[in-house]
């Protein structure tokens, strides 16, 4: 069976484009899939952010559209067949403008989705306002009657980036705070999936725990470069979640925080270094693989923003509490693809 990967690339110079393509198990592409094993797709997405399947494999995309007939951009939800056709049974053509408060015309934009076991959607992102929001949305593509969950305002502008799935119909969504430095780039707020209400047994201050950057003597850590810090990923390892990350400045370099499942406890932060080198590398998207070891792959760029990266890391000891690069795994080194690509048009690792 071919494999069910989705690449998305999102053209800042173009409104219009979202792109997928599959792969077959030896790496060729599978001409089953769209046409010759791509989709691309005029639907006015200025951006595309995320992408999931679900139980038939169905392939579904959000991002931000500005082609609904608002004044404002809304959050777009775009479902394909497991083929790749437009699926016309979601939302009467494929696709969804959603409003996560539809009394409001802020500009609203989608981050990440979540996929539940009857196929209904939760739907990420924020608004106008400086929070970020959770709608869900059904299988047939019907915004529900909940409220969307809302985080309370903060000073810096909030966008949800990334999701996992929880125990017992719980979801995890990792928040990136943009223009904040040092000390909290970001935040993981855990909800009730039924509910859409905010689980304040993984953290009082409305189910969210802050990604405080520390490194263990409790001064302010930066991984060898710049002082700001990025959230980009999350990855769920038994009963604990961690937050990827880069920082940004000469070079970047990755780092993780952990955070205890159900209580939101801080286990540790730290950088991925090969030995005690740091290594340049920007963390997009990460991955928890299958095998018994614990194995997290992670894509990004690396060496100059046109370089396509992945590289693997393995839990540093037994109790799972770090990670360190696998030298198994090219020496413990990114494996860097160079591609071509014209003015605007930096190829972008959005989803696995």
């Amino acid at each position: 069976m071919p494999m069910l990967i989705a690449e998305l690339v999102s053209h800042r110079n173009r409104l219009s484009s979202d792109a997928l393509a599959r792969f077959n198990a030896d790496g060729t592409l599978d001409s089953t899939f769209g046409s010759a094993g791509k989709i691309l797709k005029d639907a006015c997405m200025t951006a595309v952010t995320n992408a999931a399947f679900d139980s038939s494999f169905r392939i579904v995309v959000v991002g931000t559209t500005s082609c609904s007939g608002n004044a404002t951009t809304d959050a777009a939800v775009i479902r394909f067949t497991a083929t790749g056709a437009d699926d016309t049974s979601f939302a009467g053509d494929g696709g969804l403008a959603l409003k996560f408060n539809p009394a409001s015309d802020g500009n609203d934009q989608a981050g990440a989705v979540l996929v539940l076991a009857d196929d209904s959607l939760l739907v990420g992102g924020n608004a106008s306002a400086n929070s970020a929001l959770i709608q869900k949305v059904s299988a047939l593509g019907v915004p529900s009657a909940l409220p969307a969950a809302q985080t309370n305002a903060f000073a810096q502008p909030r966008r949800i980036v990334d999701v996992v799935l929880g125990q017992s119909n719980s979801s995890f969504w990792l928040i990136s705070e943009i223009g904040q430095i040092l000390n909290s780039p970001g935040a993981i707020w855990k909800i009730n999936n039924a509910t859409l209400g905010a689980d304040t047994a993984f953290s009082s201050s409305g189910g969210e725990s802050t990604v405080f950057v520390m490194a263990n003597g409790g001064t302010f850590a930066s991984c060898g470069t710049g002082p700001e810090h990025r959230v980009s990923s999350l990855v769920r390892f038994g009963t604990r979640i961690y937050a990827f990350g880069f920082t940004t400045g000469a070079s970047s370099r990755s780092f993780f925080m952990g955070f205890g499942e159900n209580d939101g406890a801080l286990r540790k932060y730290g950088c991925l270094e090969q030995g005690t080198t740091p290594v340049n590398f920007t963390t997009q998207a990460a991955v928890g693989s299958a095998d018994a070891g614990g194995s997290i792959y992670l894509a990004g760029s690396c060496g100059a923003p046109e370089n396509f990266c992945l590289w693997r890391a393995v839990k540093a000891d037994a109790s799972a509490t770090g990670f360190i690069p696998d030298t198994s795994f090219n020496g413990g080194n990114p494996v860097s693809v160079s591609f071509s690509a014209g003015t605007g048009q930096t190829p972008q690792s959005s989803a696995f």
